[in-house]
């Protein structure tokens, strides 16, 4: 229920940004809601995130399903699925290049001594 309540919005980006930071460049993560891809996707769109999101909507089952139930509207789950899109080139590692960095400063040092 983390859109439920004061500063939910606010919230909400906090946790998806949480949830795109350590996820694996093709990571997928699975959100169930209540809400609508109308008015939830808008919280998947932030700029410098890169999701593939698909939904799927399946009908609530509990502890009225089988009764015969008055039903004002149509009730629903919505399951998005939403798939970390981005560069497939793994972002430099420190280590490569400070020892890149070094062996070129060692070759300047052997030169100037020749």
């Amino acid at each position: 229920s983390i859109l439920c309540g004061d500063g939910s919005g606010a919230n909400a980006e906090l946790m998806l940004s949480e949830i795109y930071k350590v996820l694996s460049l093709s990571g997928i993560y699975i959100c169930v809601s209540f809400g609508p891809p109308e008015k939830r996707e808008k919280y998947f769109k932030r700029k410098g995130w890169e999701w593939l999101v698909s939904v799927e909507k399946i009908p609530k089952g509990g502890a009225t399903a089988g009764k015969e139930v008055k039903k004002v509207q149509p009730s629903f789950h919505y399951i998005y699925i939403l798939k970390k899109q981005g560069s497939t080139v793994p972002p430099p590692n420190p280590l490569e290049e400070q020892n890149k960095e070094d062996k070129e400063e060692n070759a300047q040092i052997l030169n100037l001594k020749q």
